[in-house]
């Protein structure tokens, strides 16, 4: 007996499909050449786009036969197949039943002018009369733009003072007029500290450098930039790493402000850094770049440029 459910309708039983149907494929080839029997009727039949032959009622139970039979999916492209003509098919029928008067516009437009126009121009008139006996009333104004009569008020800005007290009235202060004050030598903090030693470190070396210079003429051509120290001796301390990474830092600041400069003295073979104040030359325009500096560089560069001492003080005292 069938399954119901608790409204006593019958269930339908799902189909098993694939493999699990035990279609043979002698039944799955009977099947497709039934289908394209059928898709072939369907094309070659006038008959269905008839609404008084059976043609269109027959052809749609044979195929709803055939769909039962499906259980793959190579069959069921091919039921799609034969579903999308016959809906073609009955499409045309359902065209035929409505049976609506067409009319061709170029002859209805050549019929107008040929009725309604005199020397030349159409008489809009003449149209409109015969054509006025079609409506019941005349046709009522709809749709208006804009106001009729309505008067517009401006929007008034109230803008609210701040009461003040007259009796507690102190002085006028001017936030513009304020000077900045230089911060003491004990409020400054240690990176300003250093900071400022690495300022004077430079125009000291670099001023001393200068003397010799001009003592020395030959000192002076064997360099490309004048009053420049080798950033190696300048910058490295041989003994930290964490305070050589605190001097380039700090003096990176100096290079941002245009206070000092770096420059690849080629004369040297080494790295330079100069004070663009002292040394007396336009400063070069302002580019930036990534410096990376470990553990082994730094100690690759110590021992390459012989570093033995830092003309920056070390602000460790180290036990010798």
């Amino acid at each position: 007996m069938p399954r119901t459910d608790k409204a006593g309708k019958k269930k339908k039983q799902k189909k098993a499909v694939g493999k699990c149907s035990g279609q043979t494929d002698d039944e799955r080839r009977k099947l497709r050449s039934d289908q394209r029997t059928l898709l072939k009727n369907v094309s070659n039949n006038d008959g269905i786009e008839d609404a008084r032959n059976d043609a269109f009622d027959n052809i749609r139970s044979e195929n709803n036969e055939l769909f039962n039979k499906v259980r793959f999916a190579r069959e069921a492209v091919l039921d799609g197949e034969n579903f999308e003509a016959i809906t073609s098919r009955a499409s045309k029928q359902a065209d035929s039943l409505v049976s609506v008067a067409r009319y061709d516009v170029n002859k209805f437009v050549r019929k107008l002018q040929s009725k309604f126009q005199s020397s030349g121009d159409f008489d809009w008139g003449s149209i409109g009369r015969d054509v006025g006996v079609c409506f019941n009333s005349v046709a009522l104004m709809s749709f208006l733009n804009g106001p009729l009569d309505k008067e517009t008020t401006v929007k008034k800005i109230v803008r609210r003072r701040r009461e003040r007290n007259r009796g507690e009235e102190g002085e006028a202060e001017k936030p513009e007029q304020f000077e900045k004050l230089a911060k003491s030598k004990d409020r400054a903090s240690a990176a300003e500290k250093h900071f400022a030693t690495v300022a004077k470190t430079l125009e000291k070396h670099c001023r001393k450098e200068l003397d010799d210079e001009s003592e020395d003429p030959e000192r002076k051509k064997a360099k490309r930039v004048p009053g420049s120290i080798n950033m190696a001796q300048f910058l490295f301390n041989p003994d930290s790493f964490t305070e050589t990474v605190e001097n380039i830092f700090h003096f990176s600041f100096m290079v941002k402000q245009n206070k000092a400069g770096v420059a690849y003295d080629d004369k040297q073979g080494a790295p330079v850094a100069f004070q663009t104040t002292v040394a007396g030359e336009v400063p070069p325009p302002a580019r930036q770049a990534i410096v990376t500096v470990d553990m082994k560089s730094w100690k690759d560069l110590v021992s390459t440029y012989d570093v033995d001492s830092c003309y920056v003080p070390s602000r460790i005292k180290r036990k010798k």
